[in-house]
């Protein structure tokens, strides 16, 4: 693969190239290779008093800053305003994304790198920001400075957080990954507020939790038999399963029933027009030797039938009322969806 292909970026059949040493500063051509020095266009970032930052040069746009709560410029965030317990912990590398010598100019001692603040990025906006980070608060609105959608668990406020954003993210286990949310019996938050409820976990793809156009329309229009929420609640695989199978069973045997009342409807068929029997089930009946009105033999057998398929079906729905409601009413015993998880 060349060098200065990045796969991912195209436009159409058209594919866009990066160069490899795009910014680059050194004048050597073999500056940066096997990670020796490389001076490149950078950003220096705009430090507020409270923060430390290392390294004090950083060489290759990256810093870890220790400080307060702060997504912008040093006006932002809750150490913005002032608050105490909002301390912070960033680590981000590529200050300004894809343009870090934005606000640097040449001048006749050469390149002089700009200022800049931190850029969380917008999602809806298609602007990125800084390059990737981990963001560590002790008070934030963590959603805010992420722009992500409220989904069904809502915005954190004022809340201690930790949040990742790159053009990638992989989380790798040797062993099991756990996606944990509050403690049931209540528990506290790091502000020693109750936890009163269960929040659930939202997987949320396009960082969209609202139906889009179409879905509307066809909702406003009536194709819909009724409203949706694009972010729904994610099966309990198990109990879906319990009952799925259950009504397998119960269309297995209302289709038993069903082939029962066609058959006898075919043996009156054929005893009405031909004036004889006809084998049924096995069961071969004489031949009416007298007239139909008056020889009801057949018809006894017939009725006893039909009220045995009766007796099947009426025991079929009552059988399927309080499976429905344990399996499809969300008060259900076996409900088959999540109360707490959902995602779109």
């Amino acid at each position: 693969m060349a060098l200065d292909y990045v796969p991912g970026l195209e436009t159409g059949a058209k594919k866009k190239k990066l160069s490899p040493t795009d910014g680059k500063l050194s004048p050597k051509l073999t500056a940066g290779l096997d990670n020796t020095n490389i001076s490149e266009k950078q950003p220096i970032y705009v430090k507020a008093e409270c923060e430390t930052v290392v390294p004090v040069e950083p060489r290759n746009n990256q810093y870890i800053i220790f400080g307060r709560d702060r997504y912008g410029s040093i006006s932002t965030g809750y150490g913005g305003k002032g608050h105490t317990r909002s301390g912070a912990i960033d680590i981000v590398v590529g200050l300004q994304g894809w343009e870090p010598g934005e606000g640097g100019e040449d001048t006749k001692d050469g390149w002089r790198n700009g200022n800049a603040d931190k850029n969380f990025g917008s999602m809806n906006n298609a602007q990125p920001g800084d390059a990737a980070r981990i963001y560590i608060s002790q008070r934030a609105d963590i959603d805010k400075y992420f722009d992500i959608a409220d989904g069904y668990v809502g915005q954190s406020i004022a809340d201690s957080a930790i949040a990742m954003r790159a053009d990638s993210i992989r989380i790798l286990a040797n062993k099991g990954i756990k996606l944990v949310t509050g403690k049931n019996p209540p528990g506290r938050n790091s502000l020693d507020g109750k936890i009163k409820i269960t929040y659930g976990i939202d997987l949320i793809a396009g960082n969209r939790d609202f139906p889009s156009g179409l879905e509307q329309k066809l909702a406003k229009y009536g194709f819909l038999k009724k409203p949706r929420q694009y972010l729904q609640p994610i099966p309990k695989g198990d109990n879906l399963v319990d009952y799925l199978l259950t009504l397998q069973d119960d269309v297995e045997t209302l289709n038993a029933n069903v082939t029962g009342l066609l058959g006898i409807v075919s043996t009156l068929c054929g005893i009405v027009g031909r004036g004889v029997w006809i084998d049924f089930e096995g069961a071969l009946l004489p031949i009416p030797s007298k007239p139909l009105e008056t020889d009801s033999s057949w018809l006894k057998y017939l009725q006893v039938r039909l009220r045995k398929l009766n007796a099947d079906l009426s025991s079929q729905r009552k059988k399927m009322i309080p499976q429905a409601v344990d399996y499809l009413d969300d008060g259900g015993a076996y409900y088959i969806n999540s109360p707490h998880n959902r995602t779109n």
